[in-house]
């Protein structure tokens, strides 16, 4: 009943992973057992969990955002849970302070080109075109790695050139025009793709288990693909990077007009188009040598 509530596949599922998660670390084999473990604690009980949870998860060395969700998810669970009447717990897991975007580059527009130059040249043509088609939508429309596995192929209109999105934390696609270069690519790989079934995954994933079976790829195959190719042409890139390079050059073509680049990027704060911006410019490395200068 907690998952049906949410409306995206993308958090249902991260949320999911983020309680089997939970289950092995409080020691259960059975994702039931855990949960029904954890709520029939007392409040002091299972915020003592969460808090050694947190901290296994700091020592770690995870990222922010990785340990925000999995307090938030144990938040959500409990809530639900008591919202039912399943438990009186009441519980409170604390995150941790997210820090802003500190290289928000990414690979460049070189390394972009470089990246489509690799992808493109692949002896496998199926490959090829799946590969460009996501750097593309990575590139040309700013879209992250878990948008783009949670695309079918009825959510690409060719012929409108309008691809349906579902955004982060939003609970309806939203239309996003697509680019001549972007809708190419995607017709490139439809062609090869073997199916035009509308409730089809538009992206699948091709290794030796999964090919011909239409599995649609997952966030982490797209993480893997990035990479790979990355380590081709000796960058170390991953799919937010093409992300970063796409807000950078808006930025850049539009002569920092964040209203413009916030509507591309689809932030829902514009402080953090202004982030982009304070390092695309490196404002703070032009007061640093006016200051060096006049101190002489």
């Amino acid at each position: 009943m907690w998952l049906s509530g949410f409306s995206s596949e993308n958090t249902r599922r991260a949320y999911r992973k983020e309680i089997e998660a939970f289950a092995a670390f409080a020691g259960h084999d059975d994702l039931a057992e855990a949960v029904a473990h954890f709520l029939a604690l007392e409040d002091g009980q299972a915020h003592a969990v969460a808090d050694k949870w947190r901290a296994e998860k700091i020592a770690r060395r995870l990222s922010a955002a990785s340990i925000n969700r999995s307090m938030a998810t144990l938040n959500s669970l409990v809530a639900s849970a008591r919202r039912h009447g399943i438990t009186k717990l009441r519980l409170e897991a604390k995150g941790v302070k997210s820090k802003p975007y500190r290289d928000t580059k990414g690979p460049g527009l070189r390394g972009v080109q470089t990246l489509l130059a690799v992808a493109t040249d692949h002896k496998r043509a199926e490959k090829a075109a799946r590969d460009t088609a996501i750097i593309r939508l990575a590139y040309g429309l700013g879209l992250r790695r878990g948008e783009i596995a949670g695309l079918d192929i009825g959510h690409c209109d060719l012929m409108g050139e309008r691809l349906y999105v579902l955004g982060k934390g939003r609970s309806e696609r939203e239309a996003m025009t697509i680019p001549a270069n972007v809708k190419q690519a995607l017709l490139a790989w439809l062609r090869v793709r073997g199916t035009d079934a509308p409730d089809a995954p538009l992206f699948v994933a091709l290794d030796n288990h999964s090919r011909g079976a239409g599995k649609r790829i997952t966030g982490a195959g797209i993480f893997h693909i990035v990479r790979e190719l990355g380590k081709k042409v000796g960058l170390k890139v991953r799919p937010h990077g093409l992300r970063h390079t796409a807000i950078t050059a808006a930025l850049d073509a539009f002569n920092g007009d964040y209203r413009k680049t916030r509507a591309f990027s689809r932030h829902t704060s514009l402080d953090t188009v202004r982030r982009y911006d304070d390092n695309r410019a490196d404002h703070a490395g032009q007061v640093a040598h006016a200051l060096d200068a006049i101190l002489g």
